[in-house]
């Protein structure tokens, strides 16, 4: 539906510009769909879930605003533009959600999903700046030399350069804490994920004690941190999908999504070697 068409009892009518106005034309909302009907399995006749982009849109406002439970029903409630972006046809005073809701609806899209979808978003703000180039008009401040600016986006902006292997390390470590806190949310007896993190850090150390390591020890090396920071993703997916990613705060996630673009670029960067 159109902004124009959400009804409201104000006499101004709706900015067509808005932010969020503009960031739902990036959203792939048909995929987003997809991914939380099949998290939903069979249900009940005459059970009725809420659609896709008002449970994903609440986790992306949340995640954009760095609110919380309550605070995220609070800004909805409060917030035409956000009842729209979640899809409603018209304003409602009462709270469309409540904080319940939320957390079954971060359990509903995986760590993958959210990653692909955060992707697409980013992939469809680059081919909407392409396609502007030309123009002077304000993006709403969601967009920079074509790259999406979200708090639940990775983009290349985040990512210090070089990339190199102390990248890699860095990310290690950090996953490797993604891991912990995860871990301590499950049921109590769990068996907790290997990391290697003495072996992958004793690897990186004997690395940068060598003066003038050769190529083919650095390949070797590169190939070792890649293989760790690989093993330790699937961990954190695992774990996130057990125990949903809210358990995460907003830093830790971002380094996720970060360290994920940096794993990716690497790996590509030693296959072409």
């Amino acid at each position: 539906m159109e902004i124009e068409a959400f009804k409201t009892p104000f006499r101004t009518p709706l900015d067509t510009e808005n932010r969020w106005v503009k960031l739902a034309k990036l959203v792939p909302w048909d995929f987003v769909e997809e991914v939380y009907l099949r998290s939903l399995g069979r249900k009940k006749e005459g059970q009725r879930a809420l659609p896709g982009r008002f449970a994903f849109g609440s986790i992306l406002i949340q995640e954009k605003l760095g609110l919380t439970d309550r605070e995220t029903v609070d800004t909805i409630r409060e917030n035409p533009y956000l009842q729209w972006f979640l899809g409603l046809q018209e304003f409602q005073i009462k709270p469309p959600l409540d904080q319940s809701q939320l957390c079954r609806f971060r359990k509903r899209f995986p760590a993958q999903a959210i990653a692909e979808i955060n992707e697409r978003i980013l992939l469809a703000a680059r081919k909407r700046h392409r396609d502007d180039e030309s123009s002077s008009s304000d993006d709403g401040g969601f967009v920079n030399k074509g790259r999406l600016i979200v708090d639940a986006t990775a983009t290349p902006a985040d990512i210090t350069f070089p990339t190199d292997l102390k990248l890699l390390n860095k990310g290690r470590e950090l996953l490797e804490k993604m891991v912990d806190v995860l871990h301590s949310e499950r049921e109590p007896g769990s068996t907790k994920p290997r990391t290697y993190r003495k072996r992958a850090r004793k690897a990186f150390l004997s690395l940068q004690k060598t003066r003038r390591p050769g190529s083919r020890k650095l390949r070797k090396a590169m190939r070792k941190q890649l293989g760790y920071v690989r093993r330790d993703l699937g961990h954190v997916d695992a774990l996130l999908d057990e125990v949903g990613f809210g358990v995460l705060d907003l830093d830790l996630y971002r380094k996720l999504l970060v360290i994920r673009e940096v794993y990716r670029q690497q790996q590509e960067m030693y296959d072409e070697r």
